[in-house]
């Protein structure tokens, strides 16, 4: 069997091969993307003799904006309000802490165990106020000036026996939340204690501090209390969303500042005044005069708090900022671009 003669490629035709390109889909024309090499700075090389070609930018070309008049005039306005805002947020929250019961209870106590000499009085009546124990009946303090500070006997007694030292506590505690509720209308003939006494004076002093402290204040003041701190909070962010960089840090911090200065300043001349104005001999003057000075710590405390955290914000923003600003106007030098 003869095989047939081969055929040159170079004679086959068009016809004779399968065209493979027909099985592939149609791809469309790709526009011509414009040439903007020329937009574009040439990328920086590093040689021997230095860079060659357009440095990375600088931090001044990444630096904020100045404020703008509006935006600057907003920050102080804004600033101004937060310090007597808070100044008064200080104020309300230093008066709220001295009237709650936690602290107006204890100095109560103290107030009026100097007023009426309550451990004398349960030592006399001890026989008395046992026998009223043993009864098993109500445990009444004659001759004592407030009303409604009976005990119970299980108040009076441990183990059974009658203890003057809880029947003193028992009495005592009593009666300071009468004060603590009512004033020095708790006391018999309350209403005509100190009338038309001057705040300056002795009487009118005590009884200033036992009608300051009471529930009624307490809650008044916590009506005040939130408001106010609401007000402070949303002063700040509208301050800190007013200004820029780091100097909106710093001049919140300076506003704590401030506002921390005139209750700082208020408690440290009262208790100034308390010591130079109180006079020398008088028991029970002495012991209010030191309960008032006792309460001058709260907004001593929360001023020295909030300068603190003043301070804590202010130095720290202000460092920064004069690091980037210093770095900002820092001219480019030849070891920045020489290799």
């Amino acid at each position: 069997m003869t095989r047939p003669p081969a055929r040159d490629p170079r004679e086959a035709s068009g016809d004779d091969f399968h065209d493979a390109s027909s099985n592939l889909p149609d791809v469309p024309d790709v526009p011509d993307v414009p040439d903007s090499s020329d937009k574009l700075p040439p990328a920086p090389v590093a040689t021997d003799q230095g860079m060659i070609g357009t440095p990375p930018p600088l931090f001044e070309d990444f630096d904020e904006p100045p404020l703008s008049g509006i935006r600057r005039a907003a920050v102080w306005f804004l600033g101004v309000f937060l310090v007597g805002a808070l100044a008064l947020w200080l104020g309300v929250l230093s008066a709220h802490q001295a009237t709650s019961e936690a602290v107006a209870l204890p100095a109560l106590e103290r107030g009026v165990a100097a007023l009426t000499d309550l451990g004398a009085m349960v030592d006399a009546q001890a026989e008395s106020l046992a026998a009223q124990a043993a009864s098993g009946s109500t445990v009444s303090l004659a001759g004592f000036p407030l009303r409604d500070v009976d005990a119970s006997t299980a108040d009076v007694t441990s183990s059974g026996e009658f203890d003057a030292a809880l029947a003193h506590d028992a009495f005592l505690a009593r009666a300071a939340q009468r004060v603590y509720m009512r004033g020095t209308a708790a006391f018999e003939g309350g209403d005509e204690i100190a009338a038309g006494a001057s705040i300056f004076s002795a009487a009118g002093s005590i009884k200033t501090v036992l009608e300051t402290l009471s529930s009624d204040n307490h809650g008044a003041l916590t009506v005040w209390l939130w408001p106010v701190g609401a007000t402070c909070l949303v002063l700040v962010a509208l301050m800190l969303a007013a200004g820029n960089g780091f100097g909106r840090f710093f001049a919140l911090g300076v506003t704590l500042l401030l506002a921390s200065l005139p209750v700082l300043l208020s408690a440290l001349a009262l208790r100034f005044a308390l010591s130079v104005a109180a006079p020398e001999g008088d028991r029970v003057v002495e012991e209010f005069v030191a309960i008032a000075r006792q309460l001058t710590a709260l907004p001593l405390r929360n001023a020295l708090w909030t300068a603190g955290a003043g301070l804590a914000i202010a130095v720290p923003a202000a460092i920064l900022d004069a690091v980037f600003e210093r770095s900002v106007k820092r001219p480019p030098s030849e070891d920045r671009v020489a290799i």
